[in-house]
């Protein structure tokens, strides 16, 4: 016998071990609709949304930037989920207050929408 049985890297094509493997690519078949449902899901929410960031400022420059995790963050606290930074284009980090277009790309569905960066108190 070869190798691969003895140190499990593989088994008899048996009736249960198919259908075993049947039901392991049905799981992940599944795992990834659902995952491109809530990318769209996100995508729909977001695209034409206004996203308003309170941050420390002084004369329109911010005390630090704000960042695609920085935006994600506020996104998920707005309630739409499924968002994570890799999802937001973001060219650079923002350091001024103002509107920025930004951009989230999800693979399989994009969104365009606005961060408005305002200075707190």
């Amino acid at each position: 016998m070869n190798f691969l049985f003895p140190k499990g890297l593989a088994e008899p094509a048996s009736d249960m071990t198919l259908a075993r493997i049947a039901s392991d690519a049905a799981k992940k078949v599944a795992a990834k609709e659902a995952e491109v449902a809530t990318a769209m899901a996100a995508a729909k929410a977001l695209a034409g949304a206004r996203i308003v960031m309170k941050v420390r400022a002084k004369d329109r420059k911010l005390f630090g930037s704000i960042n695609a995790v920085d935006i994600a963050a506020a996104i998920v606290k707005k309630g739409i989920v499924g968002v994570v930074e890799r999802n937001i284009s973001l060219p650079k980090p923002i350091k001024e207050t103002g509107e920025f277009p930004v951009e989230a790309n999800f693979g399989t569905a994009k969104a365009k929408f606005l961060v408005a960066i305002e200075a707190e108190g």
